[in-house]
């Protein structure tokens, strides 16, 4: 295993790109003794410039991703505040004995809450975050709260398409 430094022995400013013309030493302390071997190299600029093209494309592609998981979080939050407010339609349909319009509410909200969770399959992060969480806890509420002033059975939690800890 050798080991390599890279000695620049003109003075310049380390935010620059070295000249072709100034020289650089590559410095390889030998594994059987503390002496260095001194050896001139010549600076590529052409080998500079893959490297920070590779870098370019890695950085594209992370902002990429970030781009994306961040229309995924709004479309998720908005379909949250939609669902939640279906969910207290629903309930508030309920209390006032407005079957059919307590029905509607109900189905919009199941399709949104397939939407929401269909949304996120690739973002498991994003789809155990609060305010996801809360909304499905919500649809919960609105179909238990529906089904017991209705005197119906209780819907099971993979009846309503959601994991147990939320229900």
């Amino acid at each position: 295993v050798h080991t390599w430094r890279i000695h620049c022995s003109a003075p310049t400013n380390p935010h620059r790109v070295i000249p072709q013309r100034i020289p650089q030493k590559i410095r390889r302390l030998r594994p059987d003794h503390n002496q260095w071997d001194t050896e001139k190299a010549i600076p590529c600029p052409f080998h500079e410039w893959i490297l920070m093209h590779k870098l370019e494309q890695i950085a594209d592609e992370i902002r990429k991703d970030f781009d994306e998981q961040t229309t995924a979080r709004d479309q998720a939050l908005t379909q949250a505040r939609a669902l939640t407010r279906e969910c207290a339609l629903a309930i508030r349909a309920v209390h006032r004995e407005e079957k059919d319009v307590m029905q509607q509410h109900l189905d919009e909200a199941a399709r949104l809450a397939s939407a929401l969770k269909l949304g996120l399959d690739s973002y498991p992060d994003l789809f155990h975050t609060g305010y996801t969480q809360d909304a499905l806890k919500e649809f919960a509420e609105a179909n238990i709260t529906c089904a017991l002033i209705r005197h119906q059975p209780l819907p099971t939690p993979s009846e309503l398409g959601i994991i147990p800890h939320t229900y």
